[in-house]
């Protein structure tokens, strides 16, 4: 992922050429760890040695700052990230011109940091310029359109695009067994997201077996012990949890959690994803004294990769509160809540729909615990982000009318509810 200038120095003092691949070599080191943060300052590092070996328009400083962002939004600082893509998107349009195929990689990684932001209208004509691109150079069947065609799809289904999504991981599937064969990784890995649409629509029966296909596929390329093995095996898990087969995903979640504590070791940011997946696993048998040490765990280590304010702490955090709330410890899941509430306002800003996720979770454990009337100016807020974020004929809209549209049910404010 990082590059730099090649070293042609030798001698006691480090030379630039090699101050360059040290950095570039610490911060891909940190990095593949999972080690973000601390990945940002040799990233910094790397980015202003570059401009000032090579000049601030040279494409190896296009290079630097997009490895710089990628760890930017790695790290849910998406906004930060943005200028930076901006500007190596215009150094990369200045050097190779606007039609060039080198300058895919710049439009792509600025519209998945526009997604990350919602700015959707944004982010839609750069994936399709990067999809017009790559068709113009390497043709409409080459395994780099599929890719153009993945990231489509996957603003599609952010934007609740089910129908329009669909066809184009279905083009792109066609297209990389066709070009690079049907047990290539780079299909399990559009099977992977083609299931993931699936299943959020329900087909779960048509989903299963694409999955477990890409799980063999992973594990064929890869051997069974493979980080990337624990990938698929999560979101089979996930799955098979969504037909009601919760042994099963226990018993998925648990051996991806294995593959990633033996790979990455037991403090990876990604181990806490497998450890928040078993737990929610457990959560859904009863099993709440099990899944609850899970939780926390998964939560300590998002706070010690990433500190105590990361969006996805406030994930774990509201794992912990939904546990809370199901033993009835109604005010041990209120501060939880109300914790999540404030990493997403202070991590996204107010009007972000995450934020609307925690107004209504915490909006239910209020009405549980008799604050009815507390609970209204939440629903109202949650309803108004996300028909402001999605439009209104978003599934997640339906969601916040019906929240809102019960409470005044129990407020005995039938009209008002009925629309």
């Amino acid at each position: 992922m990082f590059c730099c200038l090649a070293s042609v120095a030798s001698g006691a003092e480090e030379s630039v050429p090699a101050r360059l691949q040290r950095l570039a070599a610490e911060a891909q080191r940190l990095s593949d760890a999972g080690r973000y943060q601390e990945a940002l300052t040799p990233a910094r590092a790397l980015l202003t040695l570059t401009e000032q070996a090579a000049g601030p328009d040279h494409p190896l400083v296009s290079h630097s700052l997009n490895n710089l962002a990628l760890i930017l939004q790695k790290i849910q600082r998406p906004a930060e990230a943005r200028p930076l893509l901006e500007r190596a998107l215009h150094i990369d349009e200045a050097q190779l011109g606007p039609h060039h195929p080198g300058i895919v990689r710049s439009l792509t990684n600025l519209a998945l940091v526009l997604q990350d932001l919602h700015a959707y209208d944004a982010a839609r004509p750069l994936l399709l310029r990067a999809l017009e691109i790559t068709e113009s150079a390497y043709g409409p069947d080459h395994a780099a359109v599929a890719v153009a065609l993945n990231n489509l799809a996957a603003l599609d289904k952010e934007q609740g695009r089910a129908a329009e999504a669909r066809p184009l991981l279905e083009r792109a599937l066609a297209i990389q067994e066709k070009a690079l064969g049907p047990e290539h990784p780079a299909v399990a890995l559009t099977l992977t997201d083609l299931t993931e649409l699936l299943r959020e629509q329900g087909e779960y029966a048509t989903a299963r077996p694409l999955l477990e296909r890409a799980v063999a596929i992973n594990e064929k390329t890869y051997g069974k012990q493979h980080p990337l093995v624990a990938t698929s095996l999560n979101a089979l898990g996930i799955l098979v949890r969504d037909m009601g087969d919760y042994a099963q995903a226990r018993s998925l979640h648990e051996r991806a959690l294995r593959i990633r504590e033996a790979a990455l070791g037991p403090t990876h940011p990604d181990v806490a994803e497998s450890l928040n997946n078993l737990g929610s696993a457990l959560y859904q048998t009863g099993a709440f004294a099990a899944a609850r040490p899970l939780f926390t765990r998964a939560i300590a280590i998002y706070e010690t990769a990433y500190g105590p304010m990361h969006p996805l702490v406030a994930t774990s955090l509201n794992n912990l509160a939904s546990l809370l709330y199901q033993v009835r410890d109604y005010a041990g899941a209120k501060e939880v809540y109300k914790r999540a509430l404030t990493i997403n306002e202070h991590h996204f800003g107010p009007t972000h729909p995450n934020v609307a996720v925690s107004l209504n979770n915490l909006a239910l454990v209020l009405r549980e615990s008799g604050e009815v009337l507390a609970t209204r100016p939440l629903y109202e807020r949650a309803l108004r982000i996300v028909e402001a974020a999605y439009g209104p004929n978003h599934p997640n809209v339906s969601v916040s009318l019906n929240n809102l549209a019960s409470l005044l049910h129990q407020l005995g404010e039938y009209e008002a509810a009925r629309p």
